[in-house]
């Protein structure tokens, strides 16, 4: 199960009430929340401008996984990704509200973080996936004798086949060896002058397994090709959406804005349960650029504001 710890303004003020004998105040958008997303998964989240809100996404991630990244806000915010050394990881998250990033390769195992604020007096919903996954082709070229790292998960397996480059000959597979150091190879893998192929191998443990190359003759230049075999990574999906602050009609511009391009040709337009009804046609008519008549359409923030308002509850 994941953990979600929300810390609330709301719960101060409601347990003040209670042990005083009041009744609680109404109910306030939270100061943020922490989300444990595991290995990975979906999450979706708003962002208020109580508290200053920042929320906090953590995901753990292995070296040498990879992982697809998407994010979108519906409001100027402010992402930061963050590595296990609490050090910003700068990959284009930090410098858009929304985007998607298509393969990032992990350089080191641990607990990463993500988190989002406002970067104004915007307020809105957020999605934000992160979808891990190892990559199933591993590419190991050199010259001569050559070893390299191969991050590895726990029970996965790894085959493939060396071989030589134009002016070299007798590729072999020297070693393959765990993380603890022990040999899995029964024995190196040699006597064919152009191409050798390991037998699958099964790795237990996870981290980081070493590979040993190479061509004997020629220029000794060689391309090792292995498959991967894993297990799919689990997949969490987390609604931590906890309230945005409501807009208002009287002081946040939407009584003057219906009043000043509706109310001469809707009388609806000029009170709160009027415009209240028919709010969503309103902002339907106002995106298709229908509405207002005899004037200039509708700007993008006047169309946003509208939407906020409802978004966040009709707020009087």
């Amino acid at each position: 199960m994941s953990t979600i710890r929300l810390v609330t303004l709301a719960a101060f003020a409601a347990l003040a009430a209670l042990l005083g004998g009041a009744s609680p105040s109404p109910a306030r958008a939270a100061v943020g929340v922490t989300a444990d997303l595991g290995q990975g998964g979906f999450v979706k989240g708003d962002v208020s401008t109580s508290g200053l809100e920042t929320d906090t996404i953590t995901v753990d991630l292995a070296q040498g996984s990879a992982i697809i990244l998407k994010w979108t806000a519906a409001f100027d915010a402010a992402w930061t990704f963050l590595g296990p050394d609490d050090q910003p990881i700068a990959i284009g998250i930090e410098a858009a509200s929304s985007g998607k990033l298509k393969a990032w390769t992990v350089p080191a195992t641990g607990t990463y973080r993500f988190t989002v604020a406002s970067k104004d007096t915007s307020q809105g919903a957020y999605t934000l996936s992160v979808l891990a996954f190892w990559p199933r082709v591993v590419v190991v070229t050199g010259t001569g004798e050559t070893t390299a790292d191969v991050p590895m998960p726990a029970f996965s397996v790894i085959k493939g086949k060396v071989d030589s480059q134009p002016g070299a000959s007798h590729p072999a597979i020297l070693s393959f060896t765990s993380p603890l150091g022990d040999e899995l190879l029964v024995k190196p893998v040699a006597g064919n002058p152009a191409t050798v192929k390991s037998p699958a191998i099964k790795c237990r443990d996870a981290g980081t397994y070493r590979l040993t190359c190479s061509a004997q003759q020629g220029t000794e230049e060689f391309r090792a090709v292995f498959i991967r075999t894993t297990r799919k990574l689990p997949r969490r999906k987390l609604n931590v959406a906890n309230g945005v602050d409501p807009l208002s009609y009287a002081n946040d511009g939407i009584d003057s804005y219906f009043s000043r391009r509706c109310e001469d040709c809707h009388s609806w337009a000029r009170d709160y349960e009027g415009v209240r009804f028919k709010a969503r046609s309103a902002l339907s008519l106002m995106r298709s650029g229908s509405m207002p008549r005899g004037g200039p359409r509708a700007t993008p923030q006047e169309i946003a504001l509208v939407a906020k308002w409802i978004a966040t509850g009709f707020g009087k």
